[in-house]
């Protein structure tokens, strides 16, 4: 059935990709790269290096907002491994959802604006802080038996927010598809999730290797470089964070199935 193009007001039969239906010759000229489902290792790192050239920027302010009170924290006192949790679940969602938010309206066509974009991250919320919550607890105890089962639960996961925030499925829901699909390029998704774990750990290595350091030489590190040791993972976290979130979009573009036809059936006589 035909009708028309809301990119140059065609009237012909449409092509859609789940969130805007085009005219072929639209297509060709306004596809993004991660909506061609490629899963081969080359197509999902060079569309996670366009993504971060495209999104990075305003990744990084988002990570920003969340860390400068961690920051300040940081300052005065060791936070607890709790409260940083319950930070990075509570505070760190909300900004993760945003940028999920605004990369649908930005390179898929979500087609929403502003206000759409802060209505989805809210309705979206509860569901991608129930993915986060199960997910980083499934993970954390893959890695307390053996690193490598904690990698693949990561890896298997790693489309869980993109399909709650994108589909607009539940956590039960958004879980249980990204365990499916992602089953099939499970090394692939293991390589580059692992590749993007040793980036985010860094800090956190670099901060362990100081105080091994000073420990191994029985010496007391001062109160300056205690700050300055307290800061390095929160300051370094505003920046590995970024290919950690954006990975995310391209490992649920790999795996998606292809999106339901747009075009209403003809109606029935």
């Amino acid at each position: 059935m035909e009708q028309t193009c809301e990119r140059c007001g065609t009237f012909a039969v449409l092509e859609s990709n789940g969130f805007r239906a085009l005219c072929a010759p639209c297509w060709k000229l306004a596809r993004h790269p991660i909506e061609l489902r490629e899963t081969s290792l080359k197509a999902m790192a060079s569309n996670l290096a366009r993504l971060v050239v495209e999104f990075g920027g305003l990744v990084l302010l988002l990570n920003l907002v969340e860390a400068l009170p961690r920051a300040a924290m940081a300052w005065t006192m060791e936070i607890p491994r709790w409260l940083s949790m319950l930070w990075t679940w509570g505070v760190g969602t909300a900004t993760e959802v945003f940028a999920m938010a605004l990369v649908m309206e930005r390179a898929l066509g979500g087609r929403k604006g502003f206000r759409g974009v802060w209505s989805l991250a809210r309705e979206r919320y509860l569901s991608v802080l129930g993915v986060n919550i199960v997910a980083q607890l499934a993970v954390a105890g893959g890695m307390f038996a053996l690193c490598v089962p904690g990698l693949l639960v990561g890896a298997l996961l790693t489309p869980s927010v993109a399909i709650a925030v994108f589909e607009k499925q539940s956590s039960r829901r958004a879980l249980v598809e990204s365990v499916r699909r992602s089953w099939h390029s499970l090394w692939r998704l293991g390589l580059m999730t692992t590749a993007i774990f040793s980036l985010s750990f860094a800090p956190a290595m670099i901060k362990g290797l100081v105080l091994g350091w000073f420990a191994a030489m029985k010496q007391a590190p001062s109160d300056e470089l205690l700050r300055v040791l307290r800061l390095t993972p929160v300051a370094l976290g505003i920046f590995t964070r970024v290919p950690s979130l954006l990975f995310q979009v391209v490992a649920w573009s790999a795996t998606r199935p292809p999106p339901p036809d747009m075009v209403p059936p003809p109606a029935s006589t």
